[in-house]
């Protein structure tokens, strides 16, 4: 599991045109323009940085089809 990135930002498009009103872009600013978050598969390919959690890849599998999940970390020794 990857950890958000700290450069995401969630951008509102409505204040920019009323017809975008509650309508959202996950951007991040290069050279002070807002361009397109990279999408997964770009994030997938890059090596993953801090890491949360290792878990088996068809737990892993299960947790992105269903969107979310709970990790129960154990403490050392236990």
């Amino acid at each position: 599991m990857r950890a958000r990135p700290d450069d995401l930002i969630t951008l509102d498009l409505g204040p920019f045109d009323p017809s975008l009103a509650g309508r959202k872009a996950t951007v991040l600013v290069v050279d002070g323009q807002f361009v397109p978050y990279p999408d997964r598969a770009e994030i997938e390919a890059s090596p993953p940085g801090q890491v949360l959690a290792w878990m088996r890849p068809e737990e892993l599998f299960f947790m992105q089809i269903q969107g979310s999940g709970v990790l129960v970390l154990r403490t050392a020794g236990g």
